[in-house]
């Protein structure tokens, strides 16, 4: 996370620094999920080839309680990159 915010004190417009800051916490039970798939809808809005950034945002929408458009997110993401599967 601390590089994430480093990344983004040097360039606020670095999508890299933003999807890492809002990928890093998703497993921790006590993150807010609405700012970290807001950050993610962004990345997504920026990069739509971004596999990761997908895989990612499908997760937040998942754990916001969102199963429809999380599991949509994420066969968007195995789409753009196979290997991301299992």
């Amino acid at each position: 996370l601390k590089h994430a915010e480093a990344a983004l004190a040097a360039d606020p417009n670095s999508t890299t620094g933003l999807l890492f800051r809002a990928a890093a916490p998703l497993n921790n039970r006590d993150a807010d999920m609405s700012a970290l798939e807001a950050d993610l809808a962004e990345v997504v809005r920026r990069e739509p080839q971004n596999a990761r950034a997908h895989l990612s945002h499908g997760t937040s929408l998942r754990k916001r309680g969102l199963a429809e458009q999380g599991l949509a997110a994420i066969d968007r993401a195995l789409e753009l990159d196979p290997e991301l599967g299992p």
